[in-house]
């Protein structure tokens, strides 16, 4: 059985690639469900698209790990597919191409005549394959035209929901900007027509929405003469709000979260599309993760009520501030403070003392028995490959770049303990782009434990965590001993055997 998601747009796919830590975390609700997730956009190049696919295939080698059945870590089983696009040589498509509009003006001039009033020349023959440039209804019309769920990645999602339906809980949640093009377009649309296909043959059908509000901007795009603009963002939401509104799509879903930030966040890199749309990880897809989440636990209340989150201080995110499900916060951040312990000790200390002691006797590998070494390290590779890329998420959650307002201090974690900020440069097109940035410190091969492992200090890790001053620090000495500790449990074995001693270890209780 399945938890179903529906990601459109970069934004539907930067959520996804949210969920995908949250779930390693082991914050999704078990039971044995998979989260199988389709990312959707016409822009199949997009950046935002691709990096939540590089995390999802670390995911994937990652919860191959014997961890046991007990331990939370890579509990579930991820199945993303995408991007599914609305035709498929997106380089010549146009709405003027999918409609045929040139058929339609000989034989169906009546409906030619209303193209021409609703879209503009330019409109009709934008390319598509780099999204719909701000312009929702043009996705809009491609949308509803397009989806089909005899198509092999939403036959996929048909086939999930309706083995799902003999548990009595099919929950399907939606996700996407309501300011930009594709998720904008493509959320309202595609929601109509899950409800409308699925609805017929599924009656405990839960459909839920995050809509993500205006939360970063960019400059303008040089040589393109249709794109999205920032300074219409709020127009554009308020419409779109109003339309959700009047289309009662509170009655077609039992569940509405809006997430947004009124300080949007620079984007460093302004781009229309293609790889180079890879905005930065933003707080706001945490908060909306673990809205997701919440949804995904159904339980929800039969009433119609509206929830409200919000931060006590606007120029940074605390603990507290997070919302999860009423009576599992303190299990919920417990799960996320152990994950990021977990991230940092292993990949600035542990992993490098595996890399260097995996062919040597070591109080570490007592219980790796006769597993093959060569094995042992490749598997210990993929999972610091994986929180590498964790490391990498949570660096950009913590330090959004706000305009016009005071800079942000993370109230999460101190990011100068694994972080250091420096001046780069990026090739766009046939010009350089300069911009401060921050990176994840440098791991040189330990020199065994409490060694030298360049920019990374060891000690400074007690000051990870801020604003948990009722918990515990950090101390990496006593992780380090506890990682040799047996884990007893039959079922997990191997690297992850290990593994699991280490999360373990890194415990705050």
């Amino acid at each position: 059985m399945s938890y179903l998601y529906v990601g459109v747009g970069g934004s539907g796919a930067k959520l996804m690639h949210a969920l995908v830590h949250l779930t390693a975390a082991g914050l999704l609700p078990s039971g044995g469900r998979e989260l199988m997730g389709l990312l959707v956009d016409s822009d199949e190049a997009n950046g935002n698209v691709d990096a939540c696919m590089q995390a999802v295939g670390q995911y994937e080698r990652c919860h191959k790990l014997n961890l046991g059945t007990k331990s939370p870590l890579f509990k579930n089983r991820l199945v993303v597919h995408g991007p599914w696009t609305p035709v498929e040589d997106v380089k010549t498509a146009s709405l003027s191409s999918i409609f045929d509009y040139t058929r339609m003006q000989k034989t169906s001039p009546e409906d030619a005549d209303l193209m021409d009033l609703l879209f503009s020349e330019d409109e009709r023959e934008l390319a598509i394959f780099e999204g719909f440039r701000g312009r929702p209804a043009i996705g809009s019309a491609i949308f509803g035209k397009t989806v089909n769920l005899e198509d092999s990645m939403w036959k996929d999602l048909y086939t999930r929901a309706l083995n799902a339906r003999n548990q009595d809980d099919v929950s399907l949640l939606l996700a996407g900007s309501v300011f930009g093009g594709s998720g904008a377009a493509g959320v309202p649309t595609i929601c109509q027509v899950l409800k409308r296909e699925l609805g017929e043959n599924i009656n405990k059908l839960r459909m839920g929405l995050v809509l993500l509000l205006p939360y970063f901007t960019y400059d303008e795009v040089e040589n393109e003469p249709m794109q999205a603009d920032p300074q219409a963002f709020a127009t554009a939401t308020a419409e779109a709000l109003k339309y959700y509104d009047e289309g009662k799509f509170l009655e077609l879903c039992e569940t509405i979260y809006a997430v947004g930030d009124r300080h949007p966040a620079k984007m460093p890199i302004p781009a229309v599309g293609k790889k180079d749309q890879r905005n930065p990880p933003h707080f706001v897809e945490l908060v909306a993760g673990l809205g997701a989440i919440r949804f995904m636990s159904g339980k929800e209340t039969k009433q119609k009520v509206v929830s409200l989150a919000g931060r006590k201080t606007d120029n940074t995110v605390t603990w507290a501030d997070l919302p999860t499900l009423e009576g599992m916060h303190p299990t919920h951040m417990a799960l996320l403070q152990q994950f990021t312990l977990f991230a940092v000790a292993y990949h600035y200390v542990l992993y490098p003392e595996i890399v260097l002691n995996i062919r040597k006797p070591h109080a570490m590998f007592d219980q790796l028995g006769d597993e093959p070494r060569d094995k042992v390290g490749e598997e210990l590779s993929d999972l610091d490959t994986y929180l590498t890329s964790y490391l990498e998420w949570l660096l950009s959650v913590s330090t959004p770049d706000r305009v016009g307002v005071d800079q942000f201090e993370s109230g999460l974690v101190d990011v100068n303990v694994f972080a250091v900020k420096e001046k780069v440069e990026r090739a766009v097109g046939d010009r350089k782009v300069s911009y401060d940035a921050w990176r994840l410190k440098k791991v040189e091969q330990s020199r065994g434990w409490l060694g030298g492992s360049g920019e990374f200090k060891e000690k400074q890790i007690t000051g990870l965590f801020r604003n948990l001053d009722h918990r515990r620090k950090p101390n990496l000495r006593a992780i380090f001993h506890s990682a040799t500790a047996e884990v007893h449990e039959p079922d997990a074995s191997g690297a992850g055997k290990l593994v699991r001693a280490i999360y373990e270890a890194c415990t705050l209780d």
